[in-house]
């Protein structure tokens, strides 16, 4: 029962210290979202003449995430790996390793942790 009670601490600091670092990014692309309007601003009242000769960065173009922020999943780098529970960051549709997950880091592979999946957990099957 100590044993457990350690690991469910371990696993509830985990969890605390990912929170604010999710917080932290939030809060630096909310700060880039204001720059961002702060310079379209500045923009529009300028005159059209002094528009000539700026080079506008626009945003990039995510793709739709497959999984929510936080969520749950199954990953692996390929087939015969085995499957891992990690918490969903971000897809990047254009990597080789797509899903980034808690703590930053990247897989090839991606599925939702649910009733029909989780036997997959720390096996290698493939996903039908």
């Amino acid at each position: 029962m100590e044993k457990l009670e350690t690991i469910l601490m371990a696993m509830q600091a985990e969890v605390d210290a990912h929170a604010k670092r999710m917080k932290k990014i939030c809060d630096e692309q909310v700060e880039e979202a204001e720059s961002f309007a702060e310079t379209i601003k500045k923009m529009c009242r300028m005159g059209l003449e002094e528009l000539e000769g700026i080079n506008v960065v626009e945003p990039k173009k995510l793709e739709p995430s497959p999984f929510e922020r936080g969520q749950l999943v199954l990953v692996r780098d390929g087939i015969g790996m085995t499957w891992e529970v990690r918490e969903f960051m971000e897809y990047n549709a254009g990597s080789p390793y797509p899903f980034v997950v808690f703590p930053g880091v990247s897989f090839r592979q991606c599925i939702e942790l649910n009733e029909q999946t989780k036997g997959l957990i720390a096996n290698n099957e493939d996903y039908e």
